[in-house]
């Protein structure tokens, strides 16, 4: 029926539908439910607020317990480190006053000589700021245990909340944010409550003025298809058989979709057809999947193919023992419809009949043989000579005259 584009617009509306009767259930919480909810998340919100937690804190601390409990170490290092600049009788800074005047000889020898004294000298200045601040370092830092305490308890505190909120201080304000609007959610649900039915309302009532436009349309082209599969089946030689299509009353009662949307609302509209088939004329019409034999389906289907396959151009159609129950006039038709199927769709048809087999553009000849001790199946494609022989075998038996 082209009706494509309207069945998407529909399970866009039953999939809103869906998706509001799922928010409109978790506000539906029982109210000791809803109540223990509340607590456990204003206590999760307070307990991370009240940490004052923030980005990179957890770094800094461990960093700074690290300067305290190698605080020996480092005094002795520091100190090391200025008597080697400044101090000690061979200190670096004691050699520079040398250092210094054996260039400056050498730049009045050679002028090229002055780069390498200004760089000399830069250098120096920083050598004196390492000096500084070795000297200083150790009077720069809060050395007291009473700070390491500090410390050890302040990261206790935020390893505990890491375990149980999130790898890191932003994992762990992130999920505080989640609770907040989570509680912002439960303390508010029952405006959020009254919104969410108007505009499920609102939903449903496009969608069943969607579906009902559907279902008007799907009767048109029902009727349409009856008529239409009625020439197919002459065609085919099936004159006697008869197909109708049955669309069956909905069902008001019950609902789905966690209880909040009628049952009769589906995905793709509110129908539920049904295919009945008579095979022969004067039998009671019975439902297809039924009563049909596997020959008789595979016709059907290459009924409903030639009437409506054009919109489904690059698929594959299989058609398995099309040819079960149909000998060599009807078999020719058969052939001739799977050969105009075949010009918008990629058609696989398995015969034993040559009427059928002659219309196909291409032929795998499929055999089985005994290899050692086991059976395999071989499947070769033909070639034109080849094609016409197995045909030929098809036809009048293993001897081709």
């Amino acid at each position: 029926g082209g009706n494509e584009t309207a069945v998407l617009q529909l399970r866009e509306l039953h999939g809103r539908m869906r998706e509001i009767a799922l928010k409109l259930n978790a506000l539906a919480l029982d109210e000791q439910e809803r109540q223990r909810l509340l607590d456990i998340l204003r206590f999760q919100v307070e307990e991370i607020r009240r940490a004052n937690m923030r980005p990179g804190e957890k770094e800094e601390l461990e960093n700074e317990r690290s300067i305290l409990s190698n605080r020996e170490k480092i005094f002795a290092l520091a100190n090391e480190a200025y008597a080697l600049l400044y101090e000690s009788e061979h200190s670096i800074m004691g050699q520079v006053d040398r250092l210094t005047r054996i260039m400056q000889q050498l730049a009045e020898f050679d002028s090229s000589w002055a780069g390498h004294l200004e760089s000399f000298r830069e250098s120096l200045y920083r050598l004196e700021d390492l000096a500084y601040v070795a000297r200083d370092y150790t009077g720069s830092i809060d050395f007291s245990p009473d700070r390491l305490d500090q410390i050890e308890r302040r990261l206790s505190d935020l390893n505990r909340l890491s375990v149980k909120y999130g790898k890191s201080a932003e994992e762990v304000l992130l999920f505080a944010d989640q609770c907040e609007k989570r509680l912002e959610e439960l303390t508010s649900s029952s405006d959020t409550s009254m919104r969410l039915h108007a505009e499920l309302d609102a939903t449903l009532e496009q969608y069943l003025e969607s579906a009902e436009k559907m279902s008007s349309k799907r009767r048109k082209d029902g009727a349409r298809f009856e008529r239409e599969i009625r020439k197919e089946f002459r065609a085919l030689a099936m004159e006697q058989m008869d197909l109708s299509v049955r669309f069956h009353p909905r069902e008001m009662s019950g609902s789905t979709a966690q209880g909040r949307i009628p049952a009769y609302c589906g995905a793709d509209g509110v129908d539920r057809v049904e295919f009945l088939l008579a095979p022969n004329a004067g039998e009671e019409k019975k439902p297809l999947a039924r009563i049909a034999s596997g020959g008789e389906l595979s016709r059907i289907m290459l009924s409903i193919k030639s009437l409506c396959g054009g919109g489904e151009a690059g698929k594959t159609l299989v058609f398995d023992e099309i040819d079960a129950g149909i000998g060599g006039r009807v078999a020719e038709i058969v052939g001739r419809r799977l050969r105009e199927v075949s010009a918008h769709s990629q058609v696989l048809c398995v015969t034993h009949l040559p009427q059928i087999a002659a219309y196909a553009r291409e032929h795998l000849r499929i055999r089985k043989e005994t290899v050692g001790e086991r059976t395999k199946t071989f499947i070769e494609r033909l070639d034109a000579e080849a094609r016409v022989q197995e045909l030929a075998r098809m036809t009048g038996g293993e001897v081709v005259t």
